[in-house]
C-alpha cells in the first residue's frame, strides 16, 4: 500500500510541476509578445527607436533567467540571437528588416508555449 502512495504522491507532484512550467512559460512569452508586438507596431509607422530595441532587449535579459529554468538553453540562444538583430536594425533605422526579425520572434512566441502546454505526452 505504501507504494501505491508514492507511486501516487510522485504523480501528483509531476502533473503540478508540469502545470506550474506551462503557467510560467505562457506567462512571460505571452508578455513578451505584447512588447514584440507595441514595437512592431512602431516599425510598421516607422517611429521605432533604438530605445525601443534596447528596452525589449533588457526586458528579454531579465525574463530570460526564469525562462532558462524550463526551456532549453538552444531556444534561449535563438531568441538572443533574433532579439540582437532586431535591435542593430531599429538602431540603423532598418524598419523593413527590424520588421520581418520581430516576426519572427512573434512566431517563437507563440510556438514554444505550446510545447510546454500542459497535456498528457509532455508529461510522460
Amino acid at each position: 500500500m505504501r507504494n501505491f502512495f508514492t507511486a501516487l504522491a510522485a504523480t501528483l507532484l509531476i502533473v503540478i510541476l508540469s502545470a506550474l512550467e506551462g503557467y510560467f512559460v505562457r506567462r512571460d512569452f505571452n508578455e513578451l509578445k505584447q512588447i514584440l508586438t507595441a514595437v512592431s507596431d512602431k516599425c510598421v509607422t516607422q517611429t521605432a527607436g533604438e530605445d525601443d530595441g534596447t528596452a525589449l532587449q533588457t526586458y528579454w535579459e531579465e525574463r530570460k533567467k526564469t525562462i532558462h529554468i524550463f526551456i532549453p538553453h538552444t531556444d534561449i540562444r535563438e531568441m538572443d540571437l533574433w532579439i540582437s538583430e532586431s535591435v542593430y536594425n531599429l538602431a540603423a533605422k532598418d524598419y523593413e528588416e527590424a520588421l520581418s526579425k520581430l516576426q519572427v520572434l512573434l512566431d517563437f512566441c507563440d510556438h514554444v508555449p505550446g510545447i510546454y502546454r500542459f497535456r498528457l505526452e509532455n508529461l510522460f
